[in-house]
């Protein structure tokens, strides 16, 4: 049997937009099609990589002993990855082969994979060809990609999971052979048995339907490094193409998270366990694989804190989750633990081995439990998260691993009995069927662990944050005071801006754009001409998913700037969007502008940086200026911004603070820290140096409850304040505003008092005409050009039709369906191009392509087009190109039903608030 526990707990992947919809696949459902009546049936598989093809793999299964009247072949992954192409079957004149789908449903969602139905009567010797091509990338053109693929095919290597490339017949399996033919020098990783040539998926003659579909597989040259542990041989074969000192550091690091793992959980995983190393994909994106009992792989160079994190995850997986080496929890009611031990110690080995502060893993998951607190429908008696439909992902992600943080503080400060949450695990797991967690957890008399149970596993209660996170509180005066103030200090402040140039007016009340910054500020001025302003960081887009900008999105960055120096600020931290190109593309981006960045402990160049430290004079007081940037780590780290940092050299911020300061300090009467550090870090700062000033951060998440006369009341993020005599102020607004420090300053320059206010860019807020007018001459002259218009994917990419069909407008469907078209004049669908020119957004191409027909396809509508025949949203945006219609009328030359993921192309949470389909769907659809 596969596994006892429910469909959920058996595999989670960091790959959520696949993996979540896998777990049913690997379910009873996933073995009642595998065994079947027949017996002494061999599946023998030959795996074919053609030299220079980057194109497919080719798969040819041969089937002996198959039953004569009919067979059905299933694919173990959602249609959408395993990319599977002509299929045929040979030597079959009399057979006939029907190709399908099954659709499962897993929690609501439908997952729905391929399936070939081969109807006899059948030779007993069934020859099966296809081809499958690894590499899906997460995200879309559309939308954007997030830096991830599941697999990968290129010139050097193939990396793929078994459920991408094989197909499974619904029969009982006596043996399972897989073949490689490769290109020279080519060697296969792979966590099978191998008999000269053959490879044999299973363990002892069973789970090899698992093994066969779970195993990570790679094709190319690697080089393999070992270590043992206990009786097992962890195997890495890591990508040649890895330096060799950075491969003996990749093993060193997976060596250490591997003991102290093996120290709090124990067992052994058979006789090998094999991982497989990879770089990044040639554009950048993460290469994600799969775990199971016997091995994983996936990208491991450069190895970040998350890359580490998800080799221990899936380490865990192997001891937990995955027959046939898991130590089975034995009461229901305890399989929560299993999630939580996985999201909690997979970040703590990654800390363990020095890639990410302890702190700032308990600061993260105490940040994303306060994020569920409002959130209705999620399930917070853990014990019942497995008897429960629905989404469980808060549950098992967050509540889970929070929960045991919070228990592992409770032992920790215990008086008596066993002191640490990984010494009651130790003994739990110590064989292979777990012990009670609430046994072990008896011997420590310091606690009352049924009271502990009843409030926080069971959900009645709200984690007590602020024993977990631990840190002084901002107050609202310096302390000691200051001496008499003298004088009025305004300092306006931004971070976090991303880039952004103005709302696409989707929503209602959208805050932010450079037109009404631009109108704050002159407001401000009026009121302080000495004014201060400052920016944080993170003023360049996030770019997401792509290795750099497209056109476009290159131009409205350089515009960004160009505005920033209009609008004058006195210094812009060097932030970590500044830096996700490259130190390359940072520079050059910002030659030819006059933006005061400012860098302290970020080297970029050894002939070009930002400078150090700036010296402002303003009002008769003289301003020094740090730029400071603490790396995003552990869990607020993606993948590429861990690859992005992974080739700069960035100095410790609090070294460089106390190194940089005194001379600073020399020629200044103020000290302002800008840029990116963490509340935790922040007060490290000042306890090193009291007297900083003003802090001005982009990081200010921090979790609270507050206590006060009135009651308890939930705080997410840091306040600003005072910490002893320095200022603490964070860019809380981001893109939406710009926040104000009215302060007052003694004799010497030290703060006093501070007032704030937060300046909202709201509608109310107008734009400022000479910003606007820039604007619109910008996207005049830039959207029309055929390198913007190709920088903006067109909708339904995928759909062949669409892509190449004619479009010929709506009054062309007019003649025969009137009344359709009289009920689509009276929707905000034939008005859609009108709030375009209303909102000057009509040459924004990003805006355009859902307002039109067709945009970015050859006959679809282009930039600077009339608005007839195909501006607005009409009938062929919902029922496909209708020039073959028009011609020929017939019900199989254009589509009539419109399905959710036709209005889910524009009308997704980018762009719709709240988009229900079948709630929208009446007020468009036509009348029968």
């Amino acid at each position: 049997m596969l596994c006892e526990m429910p469909a959920n707990v058996i595999q989670r992947s960091s790959f959520h937009f696949v993996w979540t919809l896998i777990a049913i696949l690997l379910g009873s459902a996933f073995l009642l099609d595998l065994t079947g009546c027949g017996r002494g049936v061999v599946a023998a598989y030959d795996v074919t990589v053609a030299p220079n093809d980057t194109t497919g793999v080719s798969v040819r299964l041969t089937l002996s002993g198959a039953p004569r009247d009919s067979l059905s072949v299933v694919g173990y992954a959602p249609t959408g990855t395993i990319r599977l192409s002509g299929f045929r079957i040979d030597g079959m004149e009399r057979a006939r082969v029907v190709a399908g789908v099954d659709t499962i449903d897993t929690d609501g969602r439908p997952v729905v994979r391929p399936r070939f139905e081969l109807l006899g009567p059948l030779p007993t010797t069934v020859v099966m060809q296809y081809r499958v091509r690894p590499g899906v990338r997460e995200g879309d053109s559309h939308i954007g990609f997030t830096g991830r693929c599941l697999g990968y095919q290129g010139a050097d290597l193939v990396f793929a999971t078994g459920r991408q490339l094989f197909l499974l017949p619904r029969l009982h399996i006596n043996r399972t052979e897989v073949r490689f033919h490769l290109p020279p020098g080519w060697t296969v990783a792979a966590p099978w048995a191998r008999a000269g040539n053959i490879w044999h998926p299973g363990i002892g003659g069973s789970y090899q339907a698992e093994h066969l579909v779970s195993a990570a597989l790679g094709l190319g040259r690697f080089h393999e490094r070992s270590f043992v542990l206990g009786a097992t041989r962890f195997g890495v074969a890591l990508e040649a193409a890895i330096p060799p000192s950075k491969q003996t550091q990749i093993v060193g690091t997976l060596e250490r998270a591997t003991r102290y793992l093996h120290g709090v959980l124990g067992g052994d995983l058979g006789p090998d366990y094999l991982t497989i190393g990879l770089l990044t994909a040639p554009n950048g994106d993460e290469i994600v694989g799969e775990g199971w009992g016997t091995g994983q792989g996936g990208t491991l160079w450069p190895l970040t804190a998350d890359r580490a994190r998800n080799y221990c995850e899936q380490w865990i997986g192997a001891h937990l989750r995955f027959a046939p080496y898991r130590s089975q929890i034995r009461d229901r009611a305890e399989y929560w633990l299993v999630d939580g031990i996985a999201g909690l110690y997979s970040w703590r080995a990654a800390a363990v081995v020095g890639l990410v502060p302890e702190n700032e893993i308990e600061r993260e998951f105490a940040s994303r439990y306060v994020e569920t607190l409002p959130v209705r429908g999620v399930e917070r008696n853990l014990e019942r998260v497995y008897a429960t439909t629905g989404d469980r992902k808060l549950s098992t992600r967050v509540l889970a691993p929070f929960t045991l943080i919070q228990m592992d503080r409770a032992l920790r400060h215990g008086s008596q009995g066993l002191t640490t949450l990984d010494q009651v695990l130790s003994t739990m797991f110590l064989r292979p069927r777990a012990g009670s967690l609430w046994q072990r957890l008896s011997s420590n008399e310091g606690r009352d662990w049924a009271g502990f149970r009843d409030r926080y596993v069971r959900g009645k209660a709200i984690l007590p944050l602020n024993e977990i996170l631990s840190i002084a509180p901002t107050l609202p005066e310096p302390n000691p005071r200051a001496a008499h103030a003298t004088r009025k200090i305004t300092v306006a402040f931004t971070g976090n801006t991303h880039g952004y140039l103005e709302n696409c007016g989707c929503k209602v009340n959208q805050s932010g754009g450079i037109a009404r910054r631009a109108t704050a500020l002159r407001r401000i001025r009026s009121l302080d001409p000495g004014a201060l302003l400052f920016d944080a960081g993170s003023a360049f887009p996030n770019v997401g998913g792509r290795t750099a900008p497209d056109f476009l999105a290159a131009q409205e960055e350089s515009f960004y700037l160009q505005v920033m120096e209009t609008m004058r600020y006195d210094a812009v931290a060097v932030g970590m969007t500044e830096l996700l190109q490259g130190p390359e593309h940072f520079l050059t981006t910002t030659r030819s502008v006059r933006v005061p960045y400012v860098g302290s402990n970020v080297s970029l160049d050894s002939d070009r940086s930002a400078p150090k430290s700036l010296q402002i004079q303003r009002a008769g007081l003289r301003i020094g200026v740090l730029g400071i940037l603490e790396p995003p780590r552990g869990p607020r780290a993606n993948a590429r911004t861990s690859t992005a940092l992974s080739k700069l050299a960035v100095e410790d911020p609090l070294t460089v603070i106390q190194r940089d300061l005194p001379s600073l300090r020399k020629h200044a009467d103020i000290i302002v820290i800008l840029g990116c550090l963490s509340p935790m870090t922040i007060r490290s700062v000042v306890q090193a140096c009291p007297d900083v000033d003003v802090i001005i951060s982009t990081d200010y998440q921090l979790p609270s409850i507050v206590s006060s006369e009135r009651g308890s009341t939930l705080q997410q993020n840091d306040p600003p304040g005072f910490l002893g005599k320095t200022l603490v102020l964070y860019t809380s607004l981001e893109n939406y505003g710009i926040q104000v420090a009215h302060l007052e300053a003694d004799p010497n320059g030290r703060i006093a008092s501070a007032e704030f206010e937060d300046c909202w860019l709201r509608e109310n807020v107008p734009e400022d005409p000479g910003v606007r007018t820039a604007l619109d001459q910008f996207y005049a002259r830039v959207g029309r050009m055929a390198e913007s218009q190709a920088s903006v994917a067109p909708l339904f990419e995928g759909d062949h039709q669409r892509m190449t069909g004619h479009y010929v407008g709506a009054k062309q469907c007019e003649g025969c369906h009137s009344l359709e078209y009289e009920q689509w004049k009276g929707t905000k669908h034939a008005s859609a191009y009108k709030t375009l020119l209303d909102a000057h957004r009509h040459y924004q191409p990003r805006c355009v392509v859902c307002h039109v027909v067709g945009f970015g396809t050859p006959h679809g509508y282009r930039l600077g087009d009339h608005e007839e025949p195909l501006a607005n949203v009409q009938c062929e945006v919902c029922h496909g190109p209708g020039e073959d219609h028009i011609a020929a009328p017939s019900r199989v030359n254009i589509t009539r039903a419109v399905p959710q993921a036709v209005c889910l192309q524009c009308h997704n949470p980018d762009h719709s608030d709240n988009f229900v389909f079948s709630e929208k769907i009446p007020r468009v659809r036509h009348l029968e």
